[in-house]
């Protein structure tokens, strides 16, 4: 029909995809070489398509114009491991849900996404961020309006918790592209992850005034809201994004952790759970739920969605704690730390993940593992008056008394009737004499 319909207009050239994909698939077949599943090119696939198009354009110039190759476009479009990361996991969630579960080849074609995404696990270390950072200011710097390098490198510093070198290149985008809801939804989300919640209103409320059916950008309103103790605007946010959408399940995972705080712990879990129903591979309402759940002493229950999270997001640091937690409430130590080193493992800077796996270590009288996390608890989390309190004690342990004694004093100056600590000083103080 696209054919016959090209043929009759003059002047109309017809780029055949589907036959440009299947003269280069074997047996004329389109696949996987070009296809990330029935419809979604890969890059491959839209290399493939770019270059149809070029032939097209120039025509007979083709022979005399040096087309780029695929490795220079992925650098010009500065491609990353962490750009094909990010897509292979949205590619695998989605894989995850009807119908695609019920297709003859699920399992085969989830084991080949597992093959595709392990070598590329380097690409969310924190050492993966500046090799990634300067291919795109390589290709910034070539092409400085082009609006969606900003982009794209806005989203990459964001997930990298750069939340100030985010801000801006999704000013830059503004710039180049004012008319454009995702740049000053970006911008609002990065303010509102370095709490600056009444200015990323602002800028929330500018991409509504741009596009008010963005339910994502009213998603974000409500939580900036809901983090300024604005209940009752973020509670109402919330409500008119699921009158437009009702299976958005991340608006209802927000909403259950708003009312959550609000102590309506029977609606939080109703919120949860419809999430869950709409999307079962929702990490985020797995977490929460099984939050929930720890609260109630349910432990079984709240390890169970954990391990789910963990199945659908093995990197996930707080799932990994939050499961440490509730298999330490059941008596199974062991596990729990292995659980406290993952999410260290995949968060260095948590803190309180350090501070849970220095307590696991020293319980196993690895006391020098123990030191090392500790210390760095302290480190990063200088307030914590109980990560100064064992520090403290893995100190005296290890025989260095004096410096017990600093931890100790610390933790009184933090927590003037901690009464353990006074006893600990005292008998660091004469055993150092």
């Amino acid at each position: 029909m696209i054919g016959q319909a090209a043929s009759t207009w003059p002047g109309v050239t017809l780029i055949d995809a589907a036959e440009a994909v299947a003269r280069q698939s074997p047996h004329a077949i389109a696949g996987e070489e070009f296809f990330y599943e029935h419809v979604h090119l890969n890059f491959a696939g839209n290399y493939l398509l770019a270059r149809a198009f070029a032939a097209a354009i120039l025509g007979s110039a083709t022979n005399t114009v040096r087309l780029l190759s695929a490795e220079d476009c992925a650098r010009r479009l500065a491609l990353t491991d962490f750009d094909r990361l990010q897509v292979l996991e949205e590619v695998y969630q989605r894989l995850q849900q009807p119908p695609f579960t019920q297709q003859l080849d699920h399992d085969a074609r989830d084991r080949q996404l597992q093959e595709q995404l392990h070598p590329l696990e380097h690409a969310r270390r924190a050492e993966a961020l500046e090799p990634a950072a300067a291919l795109y200011r390589e290709a910034i710097a070539r092409t400085p309006d082009d609006w969606t390098l900003h982009e794209n490198f806005a989203r990459l510093l964001q997930n990298f918790g750069e939340f100030r070198q985010a801000v801006e290149q999704w000013r830059q985008v503004i710039q180049w592209a004012p008319h454009h809801e995702q740049a000053y939804y970006g911008v609002a989300n990065a303010l509102d992850s370095q709490g600056q919640s009444a200015e990323a209103v602002a800028y929330f409320r500018a991409a509504l005034r741009r596009r008010p059916a963005s339910i994502e950008a009213r998603n974000g309103l409500a939580l900036a809201l809901a983090n300024q103790g604005r209940v009752a605007e973020a509670l109402a946010e919330y409500q008119r994004a699921l009158r437009q959408k009702p299976d958005f399940a991340e608006a209802r995972v927000n909403l259950g952790q708003t009312l959550a705080q609000q102590g309506r712990t029977a609606e939080a879990m109703a919120e949860y759970l419809e999430a869950l129903r709409l999307k079962s591979n929702n990490v985020a309402a797995h977490i929460n739920l099984g939050k929930l759940l720890a609260n109630q002493g349910q432990f079984a229950q709240a390890i169970a969605h954990y391990r789910e999270a963990l199945r659908f997001k093995p990197d996930n640091a707080i799932a990994h704690f939050n499961l440490g937690n509730a298999l330490s409430a059941q008596g199974d130590s062991a596990a729990a730390t292995a659980h406290f080193a993952e999410a260290v493992r995949h968060s260095p800077n948590f803190a309180q993940a350090r501070y849970n796996l220095g307590l696991g270590l020293a319980k196993q009288n690895r006391n020098a593992e123990a030191l090392t996390h500790l210390s760095e608890a302290v480190r990063l989390k200088p307030e914590f008056a109980e990560a100064h309190l064992n520090l403290g004690v893995a100190l005296a342990k290890s025989l260095r008394y004096e410096e017990a004694v600093e931890q100790f004093q610390e933790t009184l100056r933090l927590d003037p009737d901690n009464a353990m600590a006074r006893k600990f000083l005292e008998q660091a103080q004469a055993l150092k004499k």
